[in-house]
């Protein structure tokens, strides 16, 4: 389980990763480079609220969701 001091960036690589998609799949569907997308997760950029709604809908996943998710054990 994820603790709420856990970064928004982190948890979009941690959901990315639990939908068994690749940075690069993620961002084509995003329609941004692959680099951008490597820059939120690493927390070097942190996505404006249109990249995280969009985020949340590739994810399939609602905005509360991204920024407080929890994983399930």
């Amino acid at each position: 389980m994820l603790k709420n001091d856990v970064s928004v960036n982190i948890c979009i690589k941690q959901i990315r990763k639990s939908k068994n998609l690749s940075q690069q799949e993620l961002a084509d569907k995003l329609g941004i480079d692959r680099s951008t997308l490597s820059k939120y997760e690493l927390e070097e950029r942190l996505p404006n609220i249109y990249a995280l709604c969009d985020i949340a809908d590739e994810l399939d996943v609602s905005l509360d969701d991204l920024v407080h998710w929890e994983k399930k054990e």
